[in-house]
């Protein structure tokens, strides 16, 4: 407790020096020692102490607190962020931060962050090409948000900032049936790197609709057989860049967690993966000794008992495309195929055959039709073909409806005369 010259006691925080100034100094609800307040009154400097520790201790922006975005990040991340965003998505968030955003605004302190300066930052990822610019935008916004939340500033600069999209998002292509026949016939992949039976992957994802992390996931323990069901209750995810780490996590949302009919189809994969497991132990039996914990009763792995990889999946995809490609004439060339195109195809190939757009959305695990409907898309062979049935149909009536109306014309014509 600070005292006057006089050894009159000031409070706590204030103090008088000997040149008569009257000051006080105070650390903030963080923990960081505040710059000193300085005046030529005990009034005033009591007055100025007591509005700043109510800012503080009522989360209204103080204003001499000296926080940079860097310091308020490092809070989020390990404070905020946890409780919203999935691990894989906290490694978005931090790629984007250190490449995109920390270079311009990661030194400077928060409340000295404006509208105007995010709108310039805004627009220079645009102007770059940057396909990611919205993305990153709301990532900023985010952190932000959470620091009005706290009370570090007052307003979040950056919630009404907007930027335009460099590219057009491209949606997933769906296999029609031609396709994916000419996919499955003509598979050709290179035995080297052959990890595993990629082929019956394929056909898993197209019969389920599986993510790929759901399917990566799924354990022989999910499996039902007496009740002929398997259980969708977690997801894989491995780090990008990073060897052997990965980890499970909720899967994508409440819906996605769902069971799915085990079908004849589906039985004949499961069991063939089991005898491939058993085969690929007794060749490979250090390796499976060694195996990681959490690869322990998966039910797709490699050969070697390790977890399966969707950037890997998706390179074997390419280079299996590229190969029947080099084989077709242009016009009956194969798109470019991932893992999720495999689940826009299983929920269009459902739709195609008459399946309930209600039984298509709980087969993929979606909260709202609206977006089963997206995941669908029409054979466009097909559609013409229905199409010029359709009209084919509609103007041979019209034809005949003309005639009869020019017959009944011609009667009472006839009878008039």
């Amino acid at each position: 407790m600070g005292k006057d010259l006089k050894g009159k006691e000031l409070g706590t925080g204030i103090s008088q020096r000997k040149d008569g100034l009257y000051v006080a100094r105070y650390t903030d609800r963080f923990g960081r020692r505040q710059a000193p307040m300085y005046a030529k009154s005990e009034r005033e400097i009591k007055k100025m102490y007591r509005d700043v520790k109510y800012e503080d201790e009522h989360n209204v922006m103080v204003k001499g607190a000296q926080v940079t975005l860097d310091q308020w990040y490092e809070t989020w991340l390990n404070v905020y962020a946890p409780d919203k965003l999935k691990p894989h998505s906290i490694h978005g968030y931090n790629i984007s931060y250190r490449v995109h955003i920390k270079p311009t605004f990661g030194y400077m302190m928060l409340q000295d962050i404006t509208p105007v300066m995010i709108k310039k930052w805004a627009n220079t990822l645009h102007e770059k090409g940057l396909k990611s610019a919205s993305r990153v935008l709301s990532v900023l916004k985010a952190i932000l948000l959470d620091a009005q939340i706290a009370g570090l500033i007052t307003m979040n600069p950056a919630v009404l900032i907007s930027v335009k999209e460099t590219h057009v998002p491209k949606k997933a292509v769906a296999l029609t049936s031609k396709q994916l026949t000419t996919l499955l016939n003509n598979y050709q992949y290179d035995t080297k790197k052959e990890y595993t039976d990629w082929m019956m992957i394929i056909k898993f994802l197209v019969l389920t609709g599986y993510r790929f992390g759901e399917m990566a996931a799924l354990r022989w323990s999910d499996i039902d057989w007496a009740k002929r069901v398997m259980y969708v209750r977690r997801t894989l995810h491995s780090t990008p860049g990073a060897r052997d780490e990965a980890y499970f996590n909720s899967p994508k949302s409440a819906k996605s967690v769902r069971s799915t009919p085990i079908t004849e189809e589906i039985e004949k994969i499961l069991n063939q993966e089991k005898e491939f497991q058993e085969l690929w132990r007794q060749q490979s039996p250090s390796y499976w000794g060694r195996q990681k914990r959490f690869a322990k009763d998966l039910v797709f792995t490699t050969k070697y008992g390790s977890y399966l990889k969707n950037s890997t999946f998706n390179d074997m995809l390419k280079e299996v495309v590229r190969r029947i490609n080099c084989k077709l004439p242009e016009e009956e060339r194969l798109p470019e195929i991932t893992a999720h195109c495999l689940r826009d195809t299983c929920a269009s190939l459902c739709y195609k055959e008459g399946m309930p757009l209600k039984d298509i959305q709980e087969l993929l695990g979606h909260g709202e039709q609206a977006m089963t409907l997206y995941y669908i898309q029409v054979d466009q062979e097909e559609y013409k073909e229905r199409l010029n049935h359709y009209h084919s149909s509609v103007f041979s009536a019209m034809h005949l409806e003309g005639a009869k109306s020019l017959e009944q014309n011609w009667n009472s014509s006839s009878k008039n005369i």
